[in-house]
């Protein structure tokens, strides 16, 4: 069993569950601005109860998407072949090279992604 989790994808699963997590809290902001346009005497902007309001709003919405993010995706991925994952920075990297050179145009740009995705194709 422990050998089998070299193949699962954790790296990618924390990243979607952090993503979920910060993005779900994010509307605390706008739920305490809107509380202070409707409640100024009760809720100014930056005071102890707009502050409070904020981060129970956060808490509840990150738990929500949380729970949402895990029930879409309860497991990480399996990844049969690290060698063969291309990612986003190599992508990166190889759409850079051909931006750099001086003859690089947008058709090249999409070659270079188009072949560094076909080499690690299986």
């Amino acid at each position: 069993m422990v050998g089998n989790l070299e193949h699962l994808d954790f790296r990618g699963w924390f990243y979607g569950l952090l993503s979920a997590i910060i993005g779900g809290g994010a509307s605390s902001v706008t739920a305490a601005v809107a509380a202070s346009y409707i409640k100024p005497g009760d809720f100014a902007f930056a005071g102890a109860d707009s502050l409070k309001l904020m981060f129970s709003v956060f808490g509840i919405n990150a738990l929500i998407s949380m729970f949402l993010y895990l029930k879409q995706s309860p497991l990480p991925a399996i990844v049969e072949d690290n060698a063969n994952r291309i990612t986003a920075i190599e992508t990166r990297n190889a759409a850079k090279d051909v931006i750099e050179d001086r003859s690089a145009n947008k058709e090249a740009v999409k070659s270079a992604i188009k072949e560094a995705i076909e080499e690690v194709k299986p």
